[in-house]
């Protein structure tokens, strides 16, 4: 079943109970491109794959 629509909104999470703050981290081009393709193989964002990584919601195979 399909999630409702929720509207983004300032200051307020929508999938998680913290709201999403920017952070900055490095990278080999390799490594980028890696994740970007695993984000798009998984259907999300290269930001929503990585916090799926960290919560362990999600595994790369």
């Amino acid at each position: 079943m399909a999630k409702k629509a929720v509207k983004s909104m300032r200051g307020i999470g929508e999938s998680y109970d913290q709201v999403k703050q920017r952070y900055s981290i490095c990278l080999t081009p390799t490594a980028h491109e890696k994740l970007k393709y695993f984000a798009q193989k998984k259907g999300v964002s290269l930001s929503e794959l990585i916090e799926k990584i960290a919560r362990t919601t999600i595994f790369l195979d």
